[in-house]
């Protein structure tokens, strides 16, 4: 609140980082993330209570320099002289009492009315239909005090069983598997970890001989330490179904669930075979698994499962997820991957139509087969039956975000990110969503908090490289790239990313250094490609160019080629004003991806076949595909759209609808938001006419000048 107050009081002025630090944390030391948390926050809030034609930028992000609220604010002297007091009854000595009497006359009536808004409405948004809290839960990993290290996996079975358990509860928040194995042997405190978690309540547990069997002690743990409840179970072990569904209903009432009643069926509950039900769980968590071999063995769980029991829906899905990833992952047949998929969907539905797995594992299918919007109905109907199935809303996110839809994208990701805090890969998505989505303060938290959850996932370090790149901190990205390496020397695409940093800085040796590298690991990477290209575009290499697109001799043929390599065989033939060629070219792919008004972060092929058209005499057929792609590029936009490159798209096009004003209005944005990417765009055909004006060689050179190691542009 006191963030929202400061920016309120400097309306329409930049104020900076240090300064709201300043105010908000006197003599405290705090992080980047703090503050940038924060703004995440209040934008999204605020967000939810403006109507749709005032979904903007309401806290803006000024480079380097700081926020400014883009609000309109009023200050309300009347309330006061109406006889309402806004002043509170014990005021707090120090800074805030201060602040009040320095602008006694100007307090913000309107103001402190959308604070108190912001707090209703977030309440009200965890739950609609009451004012309180959703009840949450955490499974800790349950202690193996046995002294025998073989038990420890029946331990750590307990915990996945009761989480599953009580995440199949209707309107339980349950923590994830991976934010609570997180804390396991880790010695931090239990309010601490629950509110690093973000919920209200623990579970902990451990394991004990007993007479004849196994003991099992389970203990509730409100926030604050209190120990609310705790159970000991004795059981054989040849009967754990049941001491499994007695602690899950004990746990339940112990929570004060309303309905833990017979007419609650848990999964435990669900299946007579164990053993089954236990290798089904075995499954889906070593499919979550990146190596190589994850999703071979996860299938292997999945169909000894149905070898036990041949009607467990459950472990249908995770056969059909495991071949939709493998379709995802380009390990597996195609074609036949579609079918073993679709076939053991079939199978799931038709035992158990209202599973919430089997509707996920549609939307998978879907998404992995490229049909984005096709996975969005069966994704959201699993999370009606199950809200807390976080694969559901993980891949909800990616198709959304494949459909440029980030805002909504945004939602479903941090829905996930409540379920699971402490996933690097879900800090990850929605890092890189606020990212795209122009908010790269709280988008950069997230990803260092991912690096901070797992220092050994090479994807952040290659999303912390890139990204930083992309917003124009070439020094960041440069330490990024080289810890990533560090752990990873052979890693093709932190090698290629790397060099792309060089490239940005105008190091083309040593640019050329690390594609190659890179290049005697997979010469036909469309990421590599797309770069050496840009560097012999900068370079003005012209013979390097043509070498590189007479290259054929890739190692999985031309089919994943050919978005970069036609647009650069058009961007070759517009360098010798061959028009014709790639107008011809054009025609035997109309319709095709390649041309499509969808380059997500560069411009595509589309743009230099409207060139092409305009400079060959077809103004007409030209304008027709300005006027579409920029038609998908402001929807992109509406759709919450805001990172650099696609700001530097917008200027292209403008410059193709002969727009210059237009055109020099988004450079400046693009260069405000970060890009740098000036070289490459110096010598590309589209600026060749009107890289000299200027508006826009002011914009070239004060990118040049920020770039340390940078060439003048003659």
């Amino acid at each position: 609140m006191q963030v929202l107050v400061e920016l309120a009081s400097r309306p329409d002025r930049v104020v900076t980082r240090r300064h709201l630090e300043d105010v908000v944390w006197p003599g405290m030391i705090v992080t980047d993330d703090a503050l940038s948390r924060c703004i995440y926050q209040l934008r999204q809030t605020i967000d939810s209570l403006l109507p749709a034609a005032r979904k903007s930028a309401v806290i803006e992000t000024l480079r380097k320099r700081g926020y400014r609220l883009a609000l309109p604010v009023k200050a309300l002297a009347e309330v006061t002289e109406a006889g309402t007091d806004c002043t509170p009854d014990n005021p707090v000595p120090g800074k805030p009492a201060a602040w009040m009497r320095s602008r006694s006359a100007v307090l913000l009536a309107a103001l402190i009315l959308l604070g108190v808004v912001l707090m209703v409405n977030t309440a009200n948004r965890r739950n609609p239909a009451t004012a309180a809290l959703p009840a949450s839960v955490a499974v800790l990993p349950f202690l193996n005090l046995t002294g025998d290290p073989g038990l420890e996996a029946v331990a750590d079975g307990f915990t996945e069983q009761l989480s599953h358990d009580l995440a199949n509860v209707p309107g339980l928040r349950v923590a994830a598997r991976t934010s609570s194995f997180f804390f396991k042997d880790k010695s931090i405190q239990a309010h601490e970890i629950a509110e690093r978690m973000g919920v209200d309540s623990l579970i902990e547990g451990s394991l004990r001989q007993g007479e004849g069997g196994l003991r099992v002690t389970v203990q509730l743990i409100e926030k604050d330490g209190f120990h609310a409840w705790s159970g000991e179970y004795d059981r054989a072990l040849n009967d754990p179904l049941r001491m499994q569904s007695n602690i899950s209903r004990n746990v339940l009432a112990a929570l004060g669930w309303r309905n833990p009643g017979p007419s609650l069926q848990l999964p435990s509950e669900s299946i007579g075979n164990f053993e089954a039900y236990d290798r089904y769980l075995r499954g889906r968590i070593r499919m979550a698994r990146s190596d190589g071999n994850a999703l071979d063995d996860a299938m292997a769980l999945f169909r000894e499962a149905l070898d036990l029991e041949s009607d467990y829906a459950p472990a249908y899905t995770g056969l059909a997820d495991a071949w939709s990833l493998g379709i995802c992952r380009r390990s597996v047949d195609r074609d036949a991957a579609i079918g073993s998929a679709e076939d053991a969907i079939r199978r799931a539905m038709a035992i158990d139509g209202k599973l919430a797995e089997a509707h996920a594992s549609r939307g998978l299918l879907h998404f992995c087969l490229n049909e984005y919007q096709q996975a969005e109905a069966p994704l959201r109907r699993a999370l009606e039956l199950n809200p807390n199935y976080l694969n559901a809303h993980i891949w909800l996110g990616l198709s959304l975000v494949y459909q440029d839809r980030f805002n909504e994208a945004a939602d479903a990701y941090l829905h996930a990110q409540e379920r699971d805090p402490m996933d690097d890969g879900l800090n990850r998505n929605l890092g890189a969503n606020l990212l795209l989505s122009g908010q790269p303060d709280a988008g950069f938290s997230y990803l260092r908090r991912a690096q901070a959850i797992d220092p050994t996932a090479a994807n952040t370090y290659l999303m912390l490289g890139g990204w930083n790149r992309i917003y124009g901190n070439p020094e960041q990205s440069l330490d990024w790239s080289r810890q990533g390496l560090e752990r990873y020397p052979e890693n093709l695409a932190l090698l290629t990313g790397l060099g792309a940093t060089h490239l940005q800085l105008g190091n083309f040796e040593r640019a050329e250094e690390l594609f190659e590298q890179a290049s005697a690991l997979d010469p036909g990477d469309v990421t590599l490609l797309s770069n050496r290209f840009h560097l012999y575009l900068a370079g003005n290499d012209i013979s390097a160019l043509d070498r590189l697109l007479s290259q054929q001799d890739f190692r999985d043929g031309r089919s994943r080629q050919d978005l970069v390599l036609l647009k650069w065989e058009f961007l070759r033939a517009l360098i010798d004003n061959d028009f014709e060629v790639v107008i011809s070219s054009a025609a035997g792919w109309e319709g095709s991806e390649a041309l499509a008004c969808n380059a997500f972060m560069e411009p595509g092929a589309r743009l230099y076949l409207a060139f092409a058209l305009r400079e060959s005499g077809d103004t007409a057929s030209a304008d027709t595909i300005v006027r579409e792609c920029r038609e998908k590029l402001q929807q992109t936009r509406a759709n919450g759209a805001r990172y650099p490159k696609l700001a530097y798209r917008s200027a292209l096009l403008a410059l193709l609808a002969g727009d210059h004003d237009a055109a020099a209005r988004e450079l400046a944005q693009a260069y405000e938001m970060g890009w740098r990417d000036c070289r490459q765009a110096w010598n590309d055909p589209l600026w060749r006419e009107h890289r000299m004006r200027p508006e826009f060689k002011r914009i070239f050179d004060s990118a040049l000048a920020e770039m340390t190691e940078a060439n003048p542009i003659e």
